[in-house]
């Protein structure tokens, strides 16, 4: 099964902007008090897109983007940190192009009678002001103005940190330069 759909979907929005690190910076301990995702279906649809969430998430069109609940694939781990906003650490596998952790900012917008999460809204935790469309730059991907405990590749492609504390502190910002923060919600019990 593959992670949830929204957290995915940010990840590639994200792309080479976003902190990345070679292990984890948090732990469980940093997850005490973090809400849930209820399990079940999820949808993560694409704005305008049109489906019925009452038929069998297969029937769905892509831009549904359906999955079972927030979950790691095997070898992959997803820890949901307490805190406002949440943060999600998600490992990607060892035969990924770059293989390690990655860091996304949850709101949940609504929990259900038990505190778990049924909706809510996600976006990739970046380095820095993304670069605009067409910079002369040596480097189309990466910021040019890393947020402080962010450290570019000799590239200026990709930033790392070793600071749990520069992770939290990017996530507010980068809200802002998210192409509109994702939305999810669950849709029903089940994994169809």
């Amino acid at each position: 099964m593959r992670p949830w759909p929204a957290i995915c979907a940010v990840l590639l929005l994200g792309g080479c902007n976003m902190v990345h690190t070679d292990h984890p910076l948090f732990t469980a301990a940093d997850a005490a008090g973090a809400p849930t995702f209820r399990p079940g279906v999820w949808a993560a649809p694409d704005p305008g897109c049109d489906f019925d969430p009452n038929l069998p998430a297969k029937q769905w069109p892509d831009c549904a983007h359906n999955d079972a609940a927030p979950k790691a694939e095997a070898g992959q781990t997803l820890l949901i940190v307490s805190g406002r906003p949440l943060i999600a650490q998600l490992s990607a596998k060892g035969d990924s192009d770059m293989p390690g952790y990655f860091y996304v900012a949850v709101e949940p917008l609504r929990l259900d009678t038990s505190g778990r999460i049924v909706a809510t809204k996600v976006w990739p935790i970046q380095c820095g002001p993304p670069r605009r469309q067409g910079s002369t730059h040596r480097s189309p991907y990466g910021t040019r103005h890393p947020l402080p405990g962010m450290v570019m590749d000799a590239d200026g492609n990709n930033c790392t940190t070793t600071s749990a504390a520069a992770v939290r502190a990017a996530a507010a910002p980068s809200r802002a330069w998210a192409n509109g923060p994702g939305d999810a919600y669950w849709v029903r019990d089940g994994d169809q």
